[in-house]
């Protein structure tokens, strides 16, 4: 998707994003604000959302592009522009919103006493095209109300969006950054009847982060981590009868996101202790 917005495409980007805000904000002293869009889902204006699909294809018309092939079956393969022959799908622009309009107005549920009931309001329930409406109208939204700003503001402050979850970092010097948090969780970005709550400090997607002395740290999530390993079950007891290679991929996998995720050595190794003794009261041995 063109133009300022803040999707994120994986959880992998989001460790750039952080460093990339500490080099930029580093030692002028910024905060960290987690939020949700509440209701995003049950609340997202219908007439919005077939806004949003038209104008995103309206821009892909005038850059010339008429459809998308779409894999049918191999996860790995991408989507194209260009018509593919073998186990691509072309579909139409036409075809796609026409599916877009049925699934809005067509998503039906069944009750356990057999009557059938169609869901009015908001992103269609279960319908597998509804992730790609909620990141896309609520990137077009994203787009409108950063056009409304100036360049000096969009300096400020930096953000990213995971389905409904908004992660904010905003620089304290030079501008009232309290005033643009107020309006921005009120909110000015998302359209009624959207707003935004905050949601759990220190914590987005599977990054833990703090704030200390104006500098940004950061490290893989961990629930367990000072709790004996006993919060969350997460991994098989080495007792169980999986395969002892398959165990062994399990770890070094887990450790090589401790150290993707990480934002330095300290916390780097902190983070990998606290995995290692997670693995160690699954009865995993040491060597």
């Amino acid at each position: 998707m063109r133009g300022e917005h803040f999707i994120i495409d994986s959880t992998r980007d989001l460790p750039q994003f952080l460093e990339n805000a500490r080099s930029k904000f580093g030692g002028e002293g910024f905060q960290a604000h987690v939020l949700d869009i509440e209701g995003c889902y049950p609340n997202m204006p219908k007439d919005k959302i077939e806004h949003a699909m038209l104008q995103l294809v309206q821009e892909a018309r005038r850059e010339g592009h008429t459809g998308v092939s779409v894999p049918m079956r191999a996860k790995k393969l991408k989507c194209s522009w260009k018509e593919v022959g073998g186990g691509f799908k072309w579909i139409p622009f036409e075809v796609m919103l026409g599916m877009l309009d049925f699934s809005l107005n067509n998503a039906i549920a069944r009750l356990k006493d057999g009557r059938l009931v169609r869901q009015l309001k908001g992103i269609p329930m279960g319908d597998a095209l509804s992730p790609g409406m909620t990141i896309g109208t609520c990137g077009w939204m994203e787009r409108e109300w950063m056009n409304t700003l100036d360049e000096h503001t969009k300096k400020k402050f930096r953000a990213k969006r995971y389905m409904d979850d908004i992660l904010l970092l905003l620089n304290k010097q030079g501008w009232d950054y309290e005033r643009f948090y107020k309006d921005f969780k009120e909110s000015h970005c998302y359209m009624y009847p959207l707003k935004l709550e905050e949601a759990t400090e220190g914590t987005f997607l599977e990054t833990s982060f703090e704030i200390m002395q104006g500098e940004l740290n950061f490290r893989l999530k961990n629930a367990n981590a000072g709790t004996n390993g006993k919060t969350i079950w997460r991994y098989q007891s080495y007792e169980s009868y999986t395969p002892a290679t398959q165990k062994a991929s399990v770890l070094t996998a887990t450790l090589k996101k401790v150290d993707y995720m990480a934002s330095d050595q300290s916390e780097k190794f902190e983070s990998a202790m606290d995995k290692l003794h997670e693995f160690r009261e699954l009865r995993y041995p040491a060597r």
